[in-house]
């Protein structure tokens, strides 16, 4: 069953201009002699030409590590380099796991002026020759740094990917798995590039959604390119209504390489397990207590776009697990979406009860500092100035993230049968169904409605929960 309708001709035209404006590279940079010594003479070369573009990075989420989120009912400032990660862990308090990705020269150096753009590392984007890499928060040394300056050009995914992939080392750290087999950014799939969904607007300020023009009815993401009517059978349009087209068309996660499931920090010195001891899959079990999987099935939930986060300091249950981050309740604006799973074994404060956020070792790994979990306590809470009494207790987390990336080709997208029926991997009580729709059309709808509306809103009219839209079986 064709599911998808092809992009218009329009749309494809755009997108083939772009890959070719992405792939093109000027001719002065051919001029570029040096001599540098370091990247930041790469990129005061680079100012001279481009003045604004410096300008424009420093007062980005790239480089700040801040942008507005969605979080606990309202819009906050979130910055990442002080805000807790999946696992409690603080990026700030982590530089050599959390800070080689700052797109900085040398974040780490305690010279580092933060407003100066000959700080910025031009380079980790705009490298063409695929030789340029980074570590522990800057460049590696003994780069032909001539030759890749020479060569600069616009950012391709893989550059993005360099930051925003999975990893192989410890893969599922980073926070897009699955995006490296996207459909969208292969060339036998759309060919597109990162900045066709994340456009910049020439002034190095990426979006985080790609919207249409304003106008009567403005569309945002898959809509902007497919329409909001992008199926044959109007039925599946009319599926869009309450359902996310992610939801359908990620059908699973960690297909590239493993993401980790479970991180169990009683479990330091656990043994490798693999699952078929014949191939050379990676181990389910890893050191530091990590667990891992690929080709993982996602959750569902509601969602908005609206973060329930767990802060800093913030008290936990005792006897229950703590969730790190989740969607919001439900609203009239949310839709099912699929999300990713990670759980926790992790340290509280047996005296103050809330979270603590480790540093990790020196080595780069996910190892405890100093090997000893007290002193990964003491540090880490001193670095986030809060009191850490000595008494370390464990209690179980789990973060859920949606899946924005791993898009498949239509044809292996979801089907009826793939949600509905005896097999289907939807929990539809979890969702507020009495069961799933399709076997009880007419069941009543149970869901949790929020009581306490914000002031002079009106009250929430949220739409049947009870699928309406599928095909009426035949009689007899």
């Amino acid at each position: 069953m064709n599911k998808v309708l092809p992009i218009s001709l329009l749309a494809a035209t755009l997108c083939i201009h772009n890959i070719a404006a992405v792939n093109a590279a000027p001719q002065e940079h051919a001029l570029l002699n040096g001599p540098f010594s370091k990247v930041s003479d790469v990129t005061a070369q680079c100012l001279t030409c481009h003045p604004q573009q410096g300008e424009d990075i420093l007062r980005s989420s790239h480089w700040t590590w801040k942008r507005q989120r969605m979080m606990n009912g309202s819009k906050t400032l979130f910055s990442k380099k002080n805000g807790l990660t999946t696992f409690t862990i603080a990026a700030g308090a982590n530089p050599s796991q959390c800070l080689t990705c700052h797109i900085s020269t040398n974040l780490l150096d305690e010279r580092f002026d933060p407003t100066a753009a000959v700080n910025i590392d031009c380079l980790v984007c705009h490298d063409k020759t695929g030789t340029y890499e980074r570590a522990e928060g800057a460049p590696k040394k003994d780069l032909n740094l001539v030759y890749i300056a020479r060569s600069v050009g616009k950012p391709s995914s893989e550059n993005c990917f360099s930051c925003h992939g999975t990893g192989t080392e410890l893969a599922g750290r980073k926070i897009h798995n699955g995006i490296d087999k996207d459909i969208h950014l292969q060339n036998d799939g759309a060919g597109l590039t990162c900045q066709n969904c994340h456009p910049s607007g020439d002034r190095h300020a990426f979006t985080r959604e790609i919207t249409s023009a304003p106008g009567l009815r403005q569309t945002k993401a898959c809509a902007v390119c497919h329409t909001d009517s992008p199926h044959h059978q109007q039925q599946l349009n009319d599926h869009a209504e309450l359902i996310s087209c992610k939801t359908c068309h990620i059908p699973q996660y960690a297909t590239e390489n493993p993401a980790i499931i479970s991180w169990n920090w009683l479990a330091p010195q656990t043994p490798s397990i693999h699952q078929n001891i014949e191939t050379d899959a990676p181990a389910l079990v890893k050191k530091f207590g990590i667990i891992q999987a690929q080709y993982i099935q996602p959750v569902y939930f509601w969602d908005n776009g609206n973060d329930s986060i767990y802060t800093r300091g913030a008290k936990t249950e005792k006897y229950e697990t703590t969730p790190l981050q989740k969607p919001s309740v439900r609203t009239a604006q949310s839709k099912i979406v699929p999300f990713s799973v990670s759980l926790g074994t992790q340290m509280i404060d047996g005296k103050y009860r809330y979270l603590i956020a480790p540093t990790l070792a020196d080595d780069g790994t996910l190892g405890m500092r100093n090997n000893s979990l007290d002193d990964a306590a003491q540090e880490g809470m001193q670095k986030l100035r809060l009191p850490f009494s000595g008494d370390a207790d464990f209690t179980s987390t789990v973060t859920y993230r949606r899946l924005n990336h791993g898009v498949v080709p239509a044809e292996q997208a979801l089907d009826c049968m793939d949600c509905h029926g005896k097999k289907g991997r939807i929990q539809w009580p979890a969702l507020g169904y009495a069961m799933d729709p399709w076997l009880d059309r007419e069941a009543p709808a149970k869901i949790k409605v929020p009581q306490v509306q914000p002031e002079e809103t009106a009250p929430i009219t949220l739409p049947p929960i009870r699928e309406t839209i599928l095909p009426v079986e035949p009689q007899g």
